[in-house]
């Protein structure tokens, strides 16, 4: 059976899954501070597979493309791609490739309308109706990137990762990782809930990125770790 491995350039890692049909065989996700990364990911890819790229780092995709160099057949996420869904971004070159990537992994998975919320470096929540359109977005900060603007200040410590925490906290710490989250579910939770008071039809909401899992606990939402992905997956073949 033909293998299809499909690269992820995120702003602050990578992850790389590797496809046999429609079956995920194998993953792997990496910071690009980690020692041997660029080793790590040469390793990973077969040469005698197909190659899927999306990328939103423009220095880690010069890097990949180096690795890569003399290798033909490589689909990158673009714009310019055919797509399965109507891009109505006022200029159509500006929607970033990750979120091309999730629309076209929604729209070849579920029916219906779609909130795609994805939980990266910054967190995008787009729209998709049910005719197949991109309906517009909005992205703000994440989770870590909210920490790091804390952390600027003199008087607050940067907090690097999630810990058993109190809520209200009764440390610092505490306060500014359940001060950070709340924010980030309430306001999630309101934007979504206003997006539905204008659609008004049964919407289904899907939640994938590095805090998906974490997010999603306790919420009626649908879980796609994989997203970005199976649309990478999705338009290569479209597009072969």
């Amino acid at each position: 059976m033909n293998e299809l491995i499909t690269v992820n350039l995120g702003n602050s890692s990578i992850s790389l899954v590797r496809f046999r049909g429609d079956e995920i065989v194998s993953r792997v996700k990496m910071g690009y501070k980690e020692r041997g990364v660029w080793k790590k990911v040469s390793s990973f890819i077969n040469p005698e597979a197909g190659l899927g790229v999306c990328s939103v780092n423009k220095k880690s995709e010069k890097r990949l493309r180096e690795l890569l160099r003399g290798r033909r057949g490589i689909f990158y996420i673009s714009y310019k791609n055919r797509l399965n869904f109507a891009n109505k971004y006022k200029d159509p070159k500006l929607l970033g490739n990750d979120r091309i990537a999730n629309l076209a992994g929604v729209s070849g998975l579920i029916k219906g309308p779609c909130i795609i919320v994805d939980f990266g470096t910054a967190i995008t929540v787009d729209v998709l109706t049910k005719c197949r359109e991109f309906a517009g977005g909005l992205i703000f900060p994440g989770e870590f990137l909210m920490y790091e603007s804390l952390g600027e200040t003199s008087l607050l410590p940067v907090i690097t990762g999630r810990g058993k925490e109190r809520f209200p906290g009764l440390i610092t710490e505490e306060c500014i990782s359940s001060g950070v989250k709340a924010l980030l579910e309430s306001g999630i939770s309101g934007i979504i809930r206003k997006i539905k008071e204008r659609i008004r039809k049964r919407v289904t909401v899907i939640y994938t990125g590095g805090g998906a899992e974490y997010f999603a606990e306790g919420k009626c939402v649908t879980l796609l770790p994989d997203l970005t992905h199976l649309g990478i997956k999705t338009l290569y073949y479209k597009n072969k």
